[in-house]
């Protein structure tokens, strides 16, 4: 999706309530560094993901407990983490439109007694044959990183969007954010589009894709 037809795409699915004054944003994340790139990111990245179990609410064994969305009481945490490191601002109708259509799809980080991380993804249908998911945000707070936090949770959120039949994710992140694009290229995402200007802030983007089925074989 281009960066206009997600906010179209968003728009019209809100048509009728408040989420008519949705924008889908760019997807952005703030994230840890992972060890290193992957060389074989397809493969690299299922055999990553078969570490972790699909329930979301089995502590780790680095005391982090991950979490589904359950109730708007978290919603402040949410946007709290967001807007401490994504480069652009959305309202809360943005974040509703996300979370309440796709609540399995937000996960947080439970750590010390308070929430230091967050996902918030979608899963929907895209040019009619394919289930595409996307990852909207990500953040992870700056006091917590370095422990693979950002990375579990985009995991969780993969194996969740394969349990729900997904083709194909789609994110994307700023050129200059060597440590999302490290963190997904290391997952199996690969660079699929540059998108000139396509933050508010004029920074370019890189479209990433994870292909969950290969096309040929259908």
């Amino acid at each position: 999706m281009e960066n206009q037809e997600g906010k179209d795409a968003a728009l019209e699915e809100g048509k009728g309530d408040q989420r008519s004054k949705v924008e889908e944003p760019g997807s952005q994340s703030s994230a840890e560094e992972p060890s290193g790139p992957a060389e074989d990111g397809h493969q690299i990245g299922h055999e990553a993901m078969d570490e972790l179990p699909l329930d979301v609410t089995v502590p780790s064994a680095t005391g982090v407990e991950y979490v589904s969305y359950e109730s708007e009481l978290q919603m402040p945490d949410i946007m709290r983490l967001m807007k401490a490191d994504l480069s652009e601002p959305y309202s809360i109708y943005t974040y509703r439109y996300f979370i309440h259509n796709w609540p399995s799809l937000c996960v947080l980080a439970k750590c010390d007694g308070k929430f230091v991380g967050a996902i918030v993804c979608k899963l929907e249908m895209h040019h009619y044959n394919t289930r595409r998911g996307y990852i909207a945000m990500l953040a992870v707070d700056k006091g917590y990183r370095k422990r693979k936090i950002g990375s579990t949770l985009v995991k969780k959120s993969i194996r969740q969007m394969v349990a729900d039949g997904c083709d194909e994710i789609v994110l994307e992140t700023e050129v200059t954010n060597q440590a999302a694009l490290s963190l997904y290229e290391n997952l199996g995402f690969v660079r699929d589009k540059y998108l000139h200007q396509y933050y508010l802030n004029g920074v370019d983007a890189y479209r990433l894709k994870l292909w969950l089925k290969d096309p040929l074989s259908e």
